[in-house]
């Protein structure tokens, strides 16, 4: 296997990418400069300095505290009664943009397969209870994309919170009508996220 074989194969491992549009990055990348590519491969390499992961809510932050919570989960404004469970940072970025939700987050960091065998060491399930536990609330939402991976993700959490609910006493819900099958929460817009979150049931 030769370097651009090599190459178009890591970036098959970026989300969405097939193997068309892999060899699309790596003949873009033949026509860069040399200053390019080393800016490029120097911001690859740095990415991971000064980004950490929120010890309550999972999400990948980059803030200028020695804090292991993020601005999000810190900010004692938000209403700490409403959790939404969401898949990745993406998905966070665009609803937080729309301005439509001012509840706490927990992010899943990725859907199950549909395969899955052993879905319970795929989801960091201890801390999201623990969440529950010393942070009380009183609703649950789950924002996650209306695909099959989705929904099965949704259909697994939704077993093992429900005991929890009867025990805490919150209520559990789903965004509603606005987003259709098939439906990523990362790639909503504006208009469709407000129904959702208006008709969540």
């Amino acid at each position: 296997m030769n370097k651009k074989e090599k190459l178009e194969m890591l970036f098959r491992e970026f989300p969405g990418v097939g193997p068309r549009q892999a060899g699309r990055f790596v003949h873009a990348l033949l026509y860069k400069n040399r200053n390019y590519l080393e800016e490029l491969s120097r911001l690859i390499l740095e990415i991971k300095e000064g980004t950490r992961k929120c010890q309550r809510c999972n999400r990948f932050f980059q803030e200028n505290n020695q804090n292991h919570i993020c601005s999000i989960c810190g900010d004692e404004r938000r209403d700490r009664t409403k959790l939404l469970i969401i898949e990745k940072n993406p998905d966070f970025e665009n609803i937080e943009n729309s301005g439509i939700w001012n509840g706490l987050y927990f992010l899943i960091g990725k859907n199950l397969k549909l395969t899955e065998k052993e879905p319970e060491k795929k989801i960091n399930l201890e801390s999201l209870k623990k969440q529950l536990e010393n942070n009380p609330v009183e609703e649950v939402t789950f924002a996650l994309s209306l695909t099959p991976e989705g929904e099965q993700t949704k259909d697994f959490l939704w077993n093992f919170l429900n005991p929890l609910a009867k025990e805490l006493n919150f209520k559990i819900t789903e965004l509603g009508r606005g987003l259709s099958l098939g439906s990523e929460i990362e790639y909503s817009d504006k208009v469709t996220l407000t129904e959702a979150f208006k008709n969540r049931k």
